[in-house]
């Protein structure tokens, strides 16, 4: 079935994760207590608004991200189908390896939603501290591994060798950047679990918009023949920019205000 069985494959995938979800909640005798409450109300339109009010900041910020990622790709079209090929698989190596560092991220919402409730201020600093060098080692140890390797590694989606060389030439210098990348995740789900989620979404969009589409767009205007290197500033100015929503997310740590929003 070529390209429709892979999307009815994952059409598949995320409906049965749905039912058993679904199966889940309802069957299960722990959640018996809960029943009621958690579908009572829910079509009011208060309800409603509510859970608008809540979702439609982080809706924009996963949006500003995952929009990113396609404008990157777009970026890096004018090189080829090489340098598209390059893109596809160093993106789904290093995703690969930041998936440790993705569970933490949801790990540390939790438990900086859960202090804030305490007001332990202490102990959510602590938190992140603790998360961000475990979720770096994780992730740190498969990059390491694939950087160490990345023609075998990388041959395994091009049995043909047409872009190995590309991306076998890329993939460890950018391996380096992804530190960035996963500390703004682990911040970014600090601030959410804080009540800022209207923070991480303003500055996912500065950054975005006021940064990262510019500054690659002129870089991949720009008439650097070198492709490996031409590859390795765009994709680098994405990781670049994540740089600068750490570092406004740490200045929003710093500033103390994150503590007086109601979570």
């Amino acid at each position: 079935m070529g390209m429709q069985g892979s999307a009815l494959a994952t059409a598949i995938q995320y409906g049965g994760m749905v039912a058993i979800a679904l199966g889940y909640i309802l069957f299960n005798k722990k959640n018996k207590q809960y029943r009621a409450k958690m579908f009572s109300g829910m079509f009011s339109a208060t309800h409603a608004k509510r859970v608008f009010q809540l979702s439609w900041p982080v809706a924009i910020d996963k949006a500003l991200m995952a929009g990113a990622y396609v404008w990157l790709c777009k970026m890096i079209c004018p090189m080829g189908a090489c340098g598209v090929a390059t893109y596809s698989v160093v993106k789904d190596m290093e995703r690969f390896a930041f998936l440790p560092a993705a569970a933490f991220a949801q790990v540390i919402t939790f438990l900086s939603s859960n202090a804030h409730g305490k007001g332990d201020w202490e102990g959510i600093g602590h938190n992140i501290r603790r998360i961000t060098l475990l979720a770096s080692g994780m992730v740190f140890i498969f990059l390491l591994l694939f950087s160490l390797w990345p023609k075998q590694v990388i041959g395994i989606f091009d049995p043909k060798g047409d872009f190995t060389d590309l991306a076998a030439q890329v993939f460890p210098l950018l391996s380096v950047l992804v530190f960035f990348d996963l500390l703004q995740l682990i911040l970014s789900g600090a601030l959410r679990g804080t009540g800022n989620v209207k923070t991480v979404m303003m500055v996912r969009l500065a950054v975005c918009l006021g940064y990262f589409v510019p500054i690659s767009y002129l870089i991949a205007q720009s008439s650097i023949e070198n492709n490996a290197l031409k590859f390795l500033l765009i994709y680098g100015s994405f990781y670049v920019g994540n740089a600068l929503m750490s570092l406004a997310y740490i200045k929003k740590f710093r500033s103390g205000g994150w503590k007086n929003t109601p979570v």
